[in-house]
């Protein structure tokens, strides 16, 4: 790139291109001359927008990473790399992913369901952490193009962990509780009808009545409810 002045005294960049042109044996030189000022704005309107993507990559709370293919980690940002149990991204760059999948296995179905399907939503992975402990997280993830042209899986992971842990301690728990929640119930029915009976003391000869046959007029039947003679009077028999 080069300099040069315009008339009015302004200094602007350019890029120039001389080609030699031989006519009738004679050399002639041919120079195209560009300004350089909108490649110059891309490239800055480029790294502006890199550095804002790295910063919030680097200060997202969501895990990220980038992994090609074959499973080698290309980018991660801390939040991925202490979910895995590492001081920092660049311990985690450049290893093999596969390391931490508690079933190696997965690692290939799941390439190859992305790879059909084009993405993953809340696929749960238990993995094996630097130290060796286990986890469990919820991965989402794209199967992307990189500035390579190499396919590579894009995405975010979740530390579910103690959510599972949370979910497992209450179905152990209501499953335990289950034969003795029925008993409770079965006990405040059969207390609430007994103290039903005590209130209307003439209800258990009514229903005693009605099982033997027996029939009672209006006035017998009202009697079971001292205080609620003003019931309908359609009522003849028990």
């Amino acid at each position: 790139a080069s300099v040069v002045r315009t008339r009015t005294g302004e200094l602007i960049p350019v890029v120039l291109s001389v080609n030699l042109l031989e006519v009738a044996g004679a050399a002639y030189g041919f120079t195209v001359m560009r300004d350089a000022r909108p490649h110059q704005r891309a490239l800055a309107a480029a790294r502006d927008s890199e550095a804002r993507y790295r910063a919030l990559f680097t200060g997202a709370i969501e895990s990220m990473f980038r992994t090609r293919v074959d499973g080698r980690v290309v980018d991660a940002n801390p939040a991925f790399a202490t979910l895995l149990g590492y001081a920092s991204p660049d311990e985690l760059i450049g290893r093999p992913i596969i390391g931490h999948y508690a079933d190696p296995a997965q690692r290939a179905q799941l390439v190859a369901r992305v790879q059909t399907d084009g993405e993953l939503r809340g696929e749960r992975i238990a993995i094996l952490k630097a130290d060796g402990s286990r986890g469990l997280i919820e991965l989402h993830a794209r199967l992307q193009v990189d500035e390579h042209g190499e396919p590579a899986l894009q995405g975010f992971a979740r530390d579910v962990t103690a959510r599972a842990q949370h979910d497992a301690a209450l179905t152990a728990l209501s499953t335990g509780l289950g034969p003795a929640v029925d008993d409770t119930v079965a006990h405040v029915g059969f207390a609430l009808r007994q103290r039903w009976l005590n209130q209307w003391p003439g209800v258990a000869g009514i229903r005693h009545a009605a099982a033997s046959g027996q029939k009672c007029g209006k006035k017998g039947f009202l009697g079971a409810f001292p205080g609620h003679e003003d019931l309908s009077p359609d009522v003849k028999q028990c």
